[in-house]
């Protein structure tokens, strides 16, 4: 099944199934194209002004949704459109630059692309995969990993066993682990608080940046970081508060050419 709207103005999407796959895109178009692929029974495709809805069906007593053998949803919506998923265990992939993005799934994966907006990200135990966002990022998993290419806006990330991997930073993190390890692999600026449980924190920071930190461990705290001085008036700097449980903390420069 493929629906295709007219939608000259960015589109509120939202989508509910119960499990498959869910690729949402934003592109320089002005039409609205939903195609489902698979399990067609009882999904709805629905458009009213600038709502575009995709439901899949419900059966009270049985769960969140009636459990179907799963489909594939793909949406190419506007760009600055903005898109809300609620899946019980479809991954979803959301790519281009859409305004926000609210994603809640019990299982399922989460990749997004491009240069959205705000983000909240939502899993029980998918793995979460951020590129970069240009407002603001939250996100929450109860067992997956966390990735984030670039946080240059504040971010806050949140894990009960899995990993955290920052790999560039310029803005305010706040990161919270049961027993995953964190790595802020090359932090430009921002303040910085992490807690973990039971994982290792490595923080890298970039060169010549002044750094002011406050670490509690009961692991090993071992700090490489070159000297760097007191920020002057003005200059930007990382303000770095981590309580650690029974991991090791590591601070050290980060590689040359690294960069948020």
């Amino acid at each position: 099944m493929i629906r295709t709207f007219d939608t000259p103005e960015p589109v509120d999407l939202f989508v509910e199934i119960h499990n498959g796959d869910i690729t949402v895109r934003a592109s320089d178009t002005r039409t609205t194209t939903i195609e489902v692929v698979g399990d067609e029974t009882d999904i709805r495709v629905e458009h009213d002004g600038s709502a575009v809805r995709v439901i899949g069906p419900k059966v009270s007593g049985l769960g969140f949704f009636r459990r179907t053998v799963g489909a594939t949803i793909r949406a190419t919506v506007p760009a600055t459109s903005s898109a809300v998923i609620r899946t019980a265990s479809a991954d979803c992939t959301l790519a281009g630059d859409l305004r926000s993005i609210d994603v809640r799934s019990a299982s399922g994966d989460i990749v997004t692309t491009g240069r959205p907006g705000a983000l909240t990200l939502l899993s029980g135990s998918g793995d979460l995969s951020i590129e970069a966002y240009t407002v603001s990022l939250s996100a929450t998993t109860g067992s997956g990993d966390v990735t984030i290419a670039s946080a240059d806006q504040p971010c806050q990330v949140k894990a009960g066993s899995g990993d955290v991997l920052v790999h560039g930073s310029a803005a305010d993190l706040d990161v919270g682990t049961g027993s995953g390890d964190v790595t802020l692999a090359s932090v430009a600026g921002g303040r910085v608080r992490v807690r973990a449980g039971s994982g290792d924190l490595r923080v890298a920071v970039q060169d010549g940046i002044p750094v002011w930190t406050q670490v509690s461990a009961l692991g090993d705290v071992t700090n490489r970081l070159t000297p760097r001085g007191t920020p002057q008036d003005g200059q930007g700097h990382v303000e770095l508060r981590a309580q650690v449980g029974s991991g090791d903390v590591t601070l050290a420069d980060a590689p040359r050419g690294d960069r948020a």
